[in-house]
């Protein structure tokens, strides 16, 4: 048994360390027992910042969480299926993408989107949604499309200057580019009957330009032509979602 003694007496730990030991009474018994035990006992055996099922999350330790749900959260750059790259997307690009979207095809894109996916399940439901969301709408945002701007012309002078503006009005669509890779130039004389395949001695060069970090079509400029004369044109181009400024 312990002597008697008043707590009082007792003078008083200014710190406490997991190898040290506590009284205490067992079965009618007294006893002593390290801190150590007494941790492992509070926290019910389980790991703060530990890996394995059940431990207690802490603020910087590297854990996978499971069956959590997120509500009203903020995720600040996280690494997503990487180890090395931050994903560094906020929800105000996100919301800028879908409104620059054309109409119809946001519509169709939201068929495809559950946003209560990202908002409303575990964790790892989430990440995946807001992937597939990101995925869908840049997918859409970045859509491509292929269009042949043809022209016939009774030249003047020797040189013709062709502009992407005058290439997309002739093809009837707003809010694209033409793409300054990706497009095949051909063109002809035309006697009225039937044209010569290539016209010869033309030099045919095209030029881009930059636009809100969009690399774009600028125009496209025939040199050497022969005056008087009749010519076809035909451009096969690749349209994309024109970038508006953010």
């Amino acid at each position: 048994m312990f002597d008697d003694y008043k707590l009082s007496e007792l003078p008083v730990a200014s710190s406490l360390n997991l190898t040290d030991y506590m009284t205490l009474l067992q079965s009618g018994a007294n006893k002593i027992a390290l801190l150590s035990v007494l941790k492992a006992l509070l926290l019910e055996g389980k790991t703060i910042g530990g890996s394995a099922a059940g431990d207690i999350a802490d603020i910087d330790s590297i854990q996978q969480f499971t069956n959590k749900l997120l509500s009203a959260c903020s995720l600040g750059f996280p690494y997503i299926n990487s180890e090395s790259v931050q994903c560094n997307v906020t929800s105000e690009d996100i919301n800028k993408i879908v409104d620059h979207l054309d109409g119809s095809d946001y519509n169709h894109a939201a068929e495809h989107i559950s946003f209560s996916s990202i908002h409303g399940s575990n964790v790892d439901d989430a990440l995946s949604g807001l992937l597939a969301a990101v995925a869908t709408l840049v997918s859409f945002a970045a859509s491509k499309v292929s269009r042949t701007y043809a022209l016939q012309w009774t030249q003047s002078g020797t040189t013709k200057t062709i502009t992407e503006a005058t290439i997309l009005a002739a093809l009837g669509v707003t809010n694209y580019v033409v793409l300054p890779s990706g497009f095949q130039i051909q063109l002809w004389t035309y006697d009225g009957v039937s044209k010569s395949n290539p016209a010869t001695g033309v030099t045919i060069g095209w030029y881009e330009t930059e636009v809100n970090g969009q690399m774009r079509l600028d125009e496209v400029v025939l040199e050497s032509l022969t005056n008087a004369q009749v010519y076809k044109i035909s451009i096969s181009c690749l349209l994309a979602q024109e970038t508006d400024p953010m």
